[in-house]
Parts: structure tokens; sequence; C-alpha cells
């Protein structure tokens, strides 16, 4: 300021003894002003008056940072104000206490006023707060070395994935059937294609990084195998031969159901045939058949049901002549659609239900037991026989039972 003010002096003489008339002079002294007040308005840089130009503070630890050259320096300013928590003593210059809240990287002008001069300085200050700070996985992907199925086999391939993943490319590309899911790096599909072994590359990538993995791939051919049945459900009782043939093609060299088939039925291991009589009953049920090579199986789902067998309580009735009877019917409820028979004829007086394969009457003529009497019923389910034995004789009564008299 002192020198401005000695310029201005300066001036106005030179000006007053020259009366304008010198203008070299004053155009000297016009420079030399401009000079100074140039000087006075843009403040030198200081040189570092602190440790550092970069400042790295910590949420919740206290700090104090002052400056290293501070002589005759009366007045500190900075801008823009401090992050909270922190203060800055314009008397010092000293930066202290302890931040609140973190801070990306942020430029702070200090200035410093000597006497007759101003000088600044640029510092960086970065708050960083270690409970906001999450830990990141590196990326990284990984599948096994090798793997191997065969023609038609469902394959899934999944690998182990640690780090943020955005995206998922395979060279070279799959075979036919096996696609690359981007997203998750899975491999899966199935492929109708033999595949000699072929190493493959996985490329996973988020935004900052990059990470491959090899798999090697092969898929071998098969030996193709059919499994059809006629119908999905089957029904049968325990009196009649079950017989279950499925159509087939290939070749079979085992076949398995689960579950285990009923009692007294049988499973062909190498045609998925059933065959036999069942011995209990059972309500619908759901079989898996399998049939199987050494490089391939079907499966197949059937249903089956096994009613009580067809047949009558006792098997040797003995009726008394010209005496009213019970009606003899056989265990196993007909089906509406059924057909009885029965052969030879029964004794004179006796009836024959052709529709329930009943038996009812009075006999009026004596007849001989040693004669057997098959009855047939035919209905949607099958052929069903059962064997009577049948006599009429005289007398007054089965020993105290209504007639007829029934016994195996």
């Amino acid at each position: 300021m002192l020198k401005t003010i000695y310029f201005v002096i300066s001036l106005f003489i030179l000006s007053c003894d020259f009366g304008l008339k010198n203008e070299s002079s004053l155009e000297l002294a016009l420079s030399r002003f401009l000079s100074l007040a140039s000087s006075s308005s843009n403040p030198t840089v200081m040189s570092v008056i602190y440790p550092s130009a970069e400042l790295s503070l910590t949420v919740g630890v206290s700090n104090l940072f002052a400056p290293t050259q501070a002589d005759n320096v009366s007045s500190f300013q900075i801008t823009p104000n401090l992050p909270e928590g922190l203060s800055f003593d314009t008397l010092t210059g000293t930066i202290s206490g302890t931040p609140t809240a973190a801070l990306s990287r942020t430029e702070f002008t200090i200035t410093a006023t000597r006497t007759g001069e101003v000088q600044q300085q640029q510092l960086f200050i970065t708050v960083t707060d270690p409970a906001a700070q999450t830990v990141t996985t590196p990326l990284s992907i990984r599948y096994p070395a090798t793997y191997t199925s065969y023609q038609y086999s469902p394959i899934t391939i999944s690998p182990t994935l640690t780090g943020t993943l955005n995206s998922c490319s395979i060279s070279p590309a799959l075979p036919s059937g096996l696609s690359l899911n981007t997203t998750n790096c899975i491999i899966s599909g199935s492929s109708s294609t033999e595949l000699v072994s072929t190493t493959y590359t996985i490329t996973a990538k988020n935004d900052t990084e990059i990470a491959t993995s090899s798999i090697t791939i092969s898929i071998q051919k098969v030996s193709l195998i059919t499994l059809d049945f006629p119908i999905s459900s089957y029904t049968y009782d325990t009196s009649q031969t079950i017989s279950i043939r499925p159509t087939t093609t290939g070749t079979i060299s085992s076949c398995s159901a689960s579950p285990s088939l009923p009692s007294g039925l049988t499973l062909d291991t190498t045609s998925c045939a059933i065959s036999g009589t069942a011995t209990t009953t059972q309500s619908s049920t759901s079989y898996t058949l399998t049939a199987s090579n050494s490089t391939y199986s079907v499966s197949k789902t059937i249903n089956l049901t096994i009613n009580p067998g067809f047949s009558y309580t006792y098997t040797r009735l003995t009726y008394l002549v010209y005496s009213s009877s019970d009606t003899v019917s056989p265990t196993y409820t007909m089906p509406s659609d059924t057909i009885c028979s029965i052969s030879p004829t029964l004794p004179s007086g006796l009836k024959f239900d052709k529709t329930t394969c009943s038996i009812s009457g009075i006999p009026d003529t004596l007849y001989n037991s040693s004669i057997k009497h098959t009855v047939t019923a035919i209905n949607s389910n099958g052929t069903y026989t059962a064997t009577l034995s049948i006599s009429v004789s005289e007398g007054t009564n089965c020993g105290g039972s209504i007639s007829p008299c029934q016994e195996n």
C-alpha cells in the first residue's frame, strides 16, 4: 500500500514539474504504477507451509495440522469452509478437530497475509469412514476341469463364482442343444450331438474386472431305447392272470420298477413286461418302469389297481329238495357291463342271474354233487371264472343252517 501511495505522489510531481511536456517520464511513472497495482491484486503462491498438500483424515479420529512456516503472518483464511468437526485457527493457520462424516478429495485454498504481501496455498483434504466402507470380493470363476455326459441326457454345469458378475461369455460356441446363461455362467441343456473332448473358455466380467476359467466337455454316443405302454392305467383282480407288455426298441440290459410290484407279479428285466397273478388288493398305485443299458435309460409311469378276485365264499353247495334257500352271490361286485353264464345248467328249480352271477330258487329234483359247474363272468375288465360243486339231497336241515349247506 505504501508503494502505491509513493508512485501516485511521484506521478503527480512529474506532471507538475514538466507540465505534461515530458511524455517519456510520464509514461515511465505510469508503467511503474500499473506494475505495482498488478502485483498487489494477484497474491503470490507461497512455498508449502504445511507438512503436505494432501491431508487424509478418518472419521472419528482427532487431528492437528499446523503450518511449518508461519513467520510474520498476521492472519490466515481458508475457503471453502472445512467439513463439520474440523476448525481453522485464523491466527495460527492450524487445522484441528475430529471429522464426523466422509468427504471425497476436496480442494481448499489457504491465504496467508504477511506485512505488505498475500500468499496462498492449495490443500486437498480427504475424509474416509471405515464403517461405511465395504469389502469388495475379487471376481473369480472356476469350473470342474472335465465334464462327461451322453447324447440326449440333461446337462447342468454350475461354476463356483465369487465377486460381482455382470456378464458371461464362452468360446468356442457350445454344440446344439447346450447354452450358457450369461447372467450366472451356468451351462445347461441336452444335446443330440456326439462331442469329442473340447475345451471351452468362459469369461466373466463386471465393471472393472475380468476372470476366466476353462472346462473340457465330452458327449458320448448312446444306444437309444424307447419304452411305451398301450395305456397308462390298468385294473385287474386277484383271480386274473396279468400280462402287461410294453413296446420297446433298442437293447435293454435291465429294467426296474419303483415302488416294487404287488406280491404275485414279476417284472421281466429285459422286456419290462409285467406278468403273474396278484395275491393282494390295492387302490390305484403309480409305478415307474425304467429301461436301461450302459449309455441310456428311459422311464414311463403306469397306474395299477388290484380288486378282489371273482369267487364265491364256498365252492361246495348242498341244497335240500323243495326247501327255500338263500341267494348265493360272488364276493366280487360285478361291473354293470358284466355278462354271466354257467355250465352245465343248474338243477331244476334253481335260477342263475346273468348280470350278477347269483344263484337262487327252490330245487325240486335230487342232484348228484359230483358234477362241477363253471361260472364265467365277462366285462370290460376281463374274463373271470369260478368252479362250484352243487348237489340237491333229501333231508330236513343242514345241521341247523339255512339251505343251501355251504362248505369248501
